[in-house]
C-alpha cells in the first residue's frame, strides 16, 4: 500500500512500481480507491494494460469488505503475486484500519511491505513550516501530518524540480520530526531514485510501530473541508444542447446529465448538426485533443485561482475512441477484469510511461496553487471522440467547484466541431466522517 496526500505523485510512483515488478517476471494487481467513481488513476492503469480494481464510495478503512472482495477477485482472474493498493489521498490511520485488519482479522496470508508515503516537496515544506505556511486549513493539515507520522518510509517526490538547498532543508525537517522513518528522494516521473524505493517495498517486510493516536473528530472536520468533483462522459458525434445547469445538491447531484440533443421547450441547440449534401451527418473534424484538454485544465485552474481556492489536485484524462472508453476498468461488484497483454512487453510499457506518449490517452494534472497544469500523457493522433474524466479535489464548497468546472467545460465544448459530451454523470460533495470497519489497536 502506497499512501500520500492528494497531488503527491503516488499514482505515477505506483504505476512505475507495477511495471518494474512485471519486468522482473512478477504478476501484479492494482487496487485504486476514491470517494467517488470514475478515476483518472484507474484509466491510466488500464491504459498500461494493468489488471485494476476500483473501489469507490469511501476509503479502504470504511470499505473493508470491498477491499477483501477486490483482493479475491484479482486473485481469481489474474493470480497476482504482488498486490499494489493506492488509498484515497485524504485518508490516514491506514496501518491500524487496513494493514493490521488484513493480517489479524481477515488473515489473508499477505506479507505486508513497509508502509510508504509519497510527498510533494513544496506541499511538505509548507506543511512543516520549512518555507511559508500551509495553504490548507489547520484541520486539513492535521490529516497531512498524520500521514507522515505513520509512514515507515517517506519518499520525497519531484526532487528534479527543487533546488538542492531547499531539498536539504526539507529532508532535515522530516528527519527531525519523524526520526523513525526512512527518508528517500525520488522523481517518479523520470524514474530517478525509484529503484531504491522499489527494492525495499519488494524485498522487506513492514515492521509496524505502535499504532498512532488519532482524533477522529478532527479527522472528520479536515475531510469535510475538502470538496470533491468527479465528471465522466463520452465525446461523440451529435448535436449539443445548451449549457447544462448544475444542481445545487450534494453527493450524486447532476447525475447522468447530457450535453446531447435534448432541447427543452425553452432551450434550443446552440448550432445545427453538420450535414453533407444529402442531409446525412458529417464526421467530426479532427481536433488536437492534447491542446483541448490542456486548455480545459488551464481554464479550471484560472477560475479556482481567481477565487483564491487552494487545490489539492485536478486530474483530467481523454481516452480516444477505440481505447478504454466504455468502462474497461473493473469496478467492485462487476465482472470482467482486464488481463495484462504480455505481447506488448514490459520495456515498451515502461517507455510509454517514461515518454508520456500514448496512442490512446491524453492526461493533464494540476497539484497545487502557484504551479501550472502539466500535460503528462499525450495523444498521438487527432481527437475524433472518446472518454473524458475530470477529478477535482480542493478546499472549497463542492457546489462552487462543480459550477466553475462546468462553466469552463461548456465553453470548451463550444469549440469542438460536431462533438457532444453524452452519457455523462457527475458527483460533487464533501466526504463524510471516516468510520473504520475495524481498528486494531496494537501490532
Amino acid at each position: 500500500m502506497l499512501g500520500g496526500f492528494l497531488g503527491a505523485g503516488k499514482t505515477t510512483t505506483l504505476l512505475r512500481l507495477a511495471l518494474s515488478l512485471q519486468r522482473k517476471g512478477l504478476r501484479v494487481g492494482l487496487i485504486t480507491n476514491d470517494q467517488a467513481a470514475g478515476l483518472v488513476d484507474s484509466a491510466l492503469a488500464e491504459e498500461l494494460d494493468l489488471p485494476v480494481r476500483e473501489i469507490a464510495g469511501g476509503c479502504f478503512c470504511c470499505r473493508s469488505e470491498s477491499l477483501v472482495e477486490a483482493l479475491d477477485r484479482l486473485e481469481a482472474h489474474s493470480q497476482p503475486q504482488v498486490f499494489l493498493a493506492e488509498p484515497v489521498g485524504s485518508c490516514t490511520d491506514l496501518v491500524a484500519t487496513v494493514s493490521l485488519p488484513l493480517e489479524q482479522i481477515y488473515q489473508k496470508g499477505l506479507v505486508m511491505a513497509p508502509y510508504a508515503v509519497v510527498v510533494d516537496p513544496y506541499r511538505a515544506m509548507q506543511s512543516l513550516g520549512v518555507e511559508g505556511e500551509s495553504l490548507f486549513s489547520a484541520d486539513v493539515n492535521y490529516i497531512y501530518r498524520k500521514q507522515l507520522e505513520e509512514a515507515e518510509i517517506i519518499a520525497i517526490n519531484k526532487v528534479d524540480v527543487i533546488s538542492p538547498e531547499r531539498l536539504a532543508n526539507l529532508r532535515a525537517a522530516l528527519e527531525r520530526e519523524y526520526p523513525e522513518a526512512k527518508i528517500l528522494e525520488i522523481a517518479s516521473r523520470d524514474g530517478l531514485g525509484v529503484e531504491a524505493l522499489f527494492d525495499i517495498l519488494s524485498t522487506e517486510k513492514g515492521h509496524t510501530r505502535e499504532v498512532m493516536e488519532m482524533d477522529y473528530e478532527r479527522y472528520a472536520v479536515g475531510e469535510a473541508m475538502l470538496g470533491w468533483v468527479n465528471i465522466q462522459g463520452v465525446l461523440k458525434p451529435g448535436v449539443r444542447d445548451t449549457n447544462p445547469k448544475v444542481a445545487k445538491k450534494g453527493k450524486g447531484a447532476a447525475k447522468d446529465r447530457d450535453f446531447a440533443s435534448r432541447p427543452s421547450a425553452k432551450e434550443k441547440p446552440t448550432h445545427a448538426e453538420p450535414t453533407g449534401p444529402s442531409g446525412a451527418s458529417c464526421p467530426p473534424e479532427p481536433v488536437d485533443g492534447n491542446q483541448w484538454l490542456m486548455d480545459l485544465a488551464v481554464g479550471i485552474a484560472g477560475k479556482l485561482t481567481k477565487r483564491g481556492i487552494e487545490v489539492a489536485h485536478l486530474k483530467l484524462s481523454l481516452t480516444a475512441a477505440g481505447g478504454a472508453v466504455d468502462g474497461a476498468v473493473e469496478k467492485v461488484g462487476e465482472e470482467g477484469v482486464g488481463e495484462v497483454d504480455e505481447g506488448k512487453g514490459e520495456a515498451a510499457a515502461l517507455g510509454r510511461l517514461a515518454k508520456s506518449t500514448s496512442e490512446g490517452m491524453a492526461a493533464v494534472q494540476w497539484v497545487r496553487s502557484g504551479s501550472v497544469p502539466e500535460l503528462t500523457r499525450r495523444l498521438a493522433n487527432p481527437l475524433t471522440g472518446g472518454r473524458l474524466l475530470i477529478n477535482l479535489r480542493a478546499e472549497a464548497d463542492p457546489d462552487v467547484l462543480a459550477a466553475e468546472t462546468f462553466a469552463v467545460l461548456a465553453g470548451q465544448l463550444e469549440i469542438l466541431p460536431g462533438l457532444v459530451l453524452g452519457s455523462m454523470s457527475t458527483e460533487h460533495f464533501r466526504p463524510g466522517k471516516p468510520v473504520p470497519v475495524h481498528r486494531v489497536g496494537a501490532a
